[in-house]
């Protein structure tokens, strides 16, 4: 609902396509605090060289070229000035009619021409417009947001878009880290956004399950239960004392494995994640300091140290890729163990969603492994072949391998992508071997989703979102032109919503190195913290003599943590690299989503027990009800509210989650200051009425906020 939008822009283009202009589109802009409220156009600044037409020929003729230009460009100023002057006039006309609903004066200001609210009527029509039914006896804010109710304040109309949005896509037998958290919470915010601006969204995740990460965590198991992964640590660290190479072998951190690993199954259970992520870093650094040792040129050097060293690096590389081939041939065993292994990670990061509100479709869950045994990659990259897309390398080093030469086919581009196209190089979608790459299977389920669509609904699918790190740019470039050669319309509608990463104060996560900080201990850092600022508040206060309701306490202290967490990953622009610490996210103070929750509880004590307080009202408010001028904080915290549906229209067009969150600042710095300066609950009626009715309208805002962003909102603080 963009308040009076509509009907100002066809007044002011009714009133100028009465004279010989070619009129533009009309555009409107708010006109910003501290001035009054109201929106402006400049539209008459872009037609005063129309307006001055005649003015501007007979001036200057005769006179050069660049005394003509000053002095056409002085007249056309004055003509749109001149235009701006009738118009505000013809329009003032129209004030008190259905033509102008709000407006209390149109006035022209140079070429522009305002457009001032009538503050009062506005101000109810906010109110009544975001609270709804003001005379529910139960806080309409406390009750559970459905985002597709268009009836919310602030709903889109209606787009009959459908749209696909892919988010939160963690390896499995990794762990979920903080990296992982911003990208589940930017794409779980988008979907809402979009959901919230009337499209039909589909939410899906694709999750890597399979592959080299998995085949070394599984081949680790192995040894370290059998405390092979030990002896190969040790032999490697006794190698490079014996030749003094300055490599740090993690020899301690799978002692420390190996330990985890001899107790009961249920006690290693309770954190799959972090044992599979720590097992997987530790092989993983075998693997790369057992390749990294050079080979002895002096055949007297090599002893049986140093073949022991040649024997076990031969076996890893050896049974990394037998327990891939089992994998691929569905060896019974190997696939069980794989399994059991995935379902206890899959357990944990259901849980993990649950907190983080993360949701998806029940069949829009991908699984790499699902692609792998269709074999949608191998068919994908047999039509691209077959189709003349793909070729096969005949270069030495990778003989046998297809590959798509973005080169060769940037001519069936439009010209104004032709470069761009040339840029993309090439791209490898099969091995020599014929195993597919990532790519390859990438692109078999975009054909797959494509279709899923199309028969599930009966219509192509409108736009796919990919939310991805910034780093795959190139990636997703040559996937949508390979998808565009390959015929299929949807590959226009493809987009690449790109974040950058988040970072520690030293540099880089990695998960393979082990720079990462986890979800779990993010957040269990983050509700310990929270728990010490609940008790210290008295927070969960449940009788005159303070004694503390501790579920309670618990409840709102996670709450209080994971909106901490979440809004700190969310109010960054994705454009922007977060540098990411524990003092700066879990802040209590500023731009922190406890401070918006804070704002959001004690405005709830304010409509809370309206009954007792004989406040509740037959209808709305009405403009008639306001019968005392209003405070300016009052009218600042309307005005905040009234430009809900404008900002969550940007946010979504943009893919903009941080626009939002910019925004909930502002409305509750904007109520904390109507908090401070007026009186509500000894407040005499009407204003009393009026002022509760305008605190549900912000609750009622804030609530829907939180609700698109995905994050808990507290009725106590």
């Amino acid at each position: 609902m963009r308040i009076s939008y509509d009907q100002i822009t066809a007044a002011i283009e009714a009133s100028l396509n009465k004279r010989p202009f070619e009129v533009p589109a009309v555009r409107l802009m708010p006109i910003e605090p501290p001035r009054d409220w109201g929106v402006s156009t400049n539209i008459c600044f872009t037609l005063g060289p129309q307006a001055a037409k005649d003015t501007i020929e007979l001036e200057t003729e005769g006179l050069s070229k660049q005394e003509a230009k000053k002095i056409a460009q002085q007249r056309a100023r004055e003509g749109g000035e001149w235009l701006a002057t009738h118009l505000a006039e013809e329009l003032n006309e129209l004030l008190g009619t259905d033509r102008l609903p709000l407006i209390a004066r149109v006035e022209a200001e140079g070429a522009y021409v305002n457009f001032y609210y009538d503050v009062p009527a506005l101000t109810a029509h906010v109110v009544t417009k975001a609270v709804g039914q003001a005379s529910l006896p139960v806080d309409p804010a406390s009750l559970p947001v459905d985002l597709a109710d268009p009836s919310l304040f602030g709903h889109g109309e209606t787009t009959n878009k459908r749209i696909m949005v892919e988010y939160a896509q963690p390896n499995t037998h990794k762990d979920f880290h903080v990296g992982h958290l911003r990208n589940a919470s930017i794409g779980q915010a988008i979907a809402n956004l979009l959901e919230f601006a009337g499209n039909d969204v589909l939410k899906a995740t694709y999750i890597g399950d399979v592959g080299a990460h998995v085949a070394k965590a599984m081949w680790g198991i192995k040894r370290l239960t059998s405390g092979e992964l030990v002896n190969y640590a040790r032999t490697l660290q006794s190698y490079c004392e014996k030749y003094k190479l300055d490599i740090q072998v993690p020899v301690d951190d799978i002692v420390n494995l190996e330990r985890i690993s001899n107790l009961a199954e249920n006690e290693i259970s309770a954190l799959p994640l972090e044992f599979w992520s720590k097992l997987y870093k530790s092989v993983h650094s075998l693997f790369e300091l057992y390749s990294s040792i050079p080979d002895l040129i002096d055949e007297d050097d090599k002893d049986d140290e140093y073949l022991d060293i040649v024997n076990i690096r031969f076996d890893i590389k050896a049974k990394l890729q037998q327990w891939l081939f089992y994998w691929e041939t569905h060896n019974t065993q190997v696939r069980q163990d794989w399994q059991d292994s995935k379902d206890g990670f899959m357990s944990t990061l259901n849980i993990y969603f649950s907190e983080l509100q993360v949701k998806f479709d029940s069949d829009l869950w991908f699984f790499e492994s699902t692609v792998e045994d269709t074999k949608l990659g191998q068919k994908t990259a047999a039509e691209l072949k077959q189709l003349g897309i793909a070729e096969i390398d005949e270069s030495e080093d990778y003989k046998g391998a297809l590959y798509v030469d973005f080169e060769k086919h940037a001519e069936k581009f439009p010209e104004d992508q032709r470069k761009r196209i040339r840029k993309l190089g090439k791209m490898t979608i099969l091995r020599s071997d014929g195993t597919s790459l990532y790519q390859t299977k990438e692109l078999g389920l975009a054909k797959h989703k494509f279709d899923l669509v199309r028969e599930k609904y009966g219509r192509e699918l409108d736009e796919s979102l990919y939310v991805v790190g910034a780093e795959q740019k190139l990636y997703f470039e040559q996937v949508f032109a390979i998808l565009k050669l390959w015929g299929f319309k949807n590959a226009d509608h493809c987009r690449h919503i790109a974040y950058e990463l988040v970072v520690l104060p030293e540099g880089k996560m990695s998960s393979r190195e082990g720079t990462v900080v986890s979800y779990r201990e993010l957040r269990d850092e983050a509700v310990r913290r929270a728990m010490e600022i609940t008790r210290e508040k008295g927070i969960g206060a449940k009788d005159a003599g303070g004694a503390v309701d501790e579920a309670k306490v618990k409840q709102i202290a996670h709450d209080v943590a994971i909106a901490a967490i979440k809004y700190a990953m969310l109010e960054v622009t994705g454009s922007q690299q977060i540098v990411f610490d524990f003092e700066r996210a879990l802040s209590f103070a500023g731009r922190s989503a406890p401070y918006l929750q804070y704002a959001y509880a004690r405005a709830g004590k304010l409509v809370a027990g309206a009954d007792d307080l004989g406040a509740t009202h037959a209808s709305p408010v009405t403009p008639g009800s306001i019968d005392t001028p209003l405070h300016a904080s009052e009218v600042a915290l309307a005005r905040v509210i009234g430009r809900f549906p404008t900002v969550c229209r940007e946010a979504a067009a943009n893919y903009e989650p941080a626009t939002l969150c910019s925004y909930l600042y502002d409305l509750a710095t904007a109520f904390s200051e109507f908090y401070r300066d007026c009186r509500v609950l000894d407040a005499p009626e009407p204003e009393r009425g009026f002022r509760r009715d305008l605190t549900r309208a912000f609750r009622a805002v804030m609530n829907t906020g939180f609700a698109i962003l995905a994050l808990p909102l507290p009725e106590e603080m």
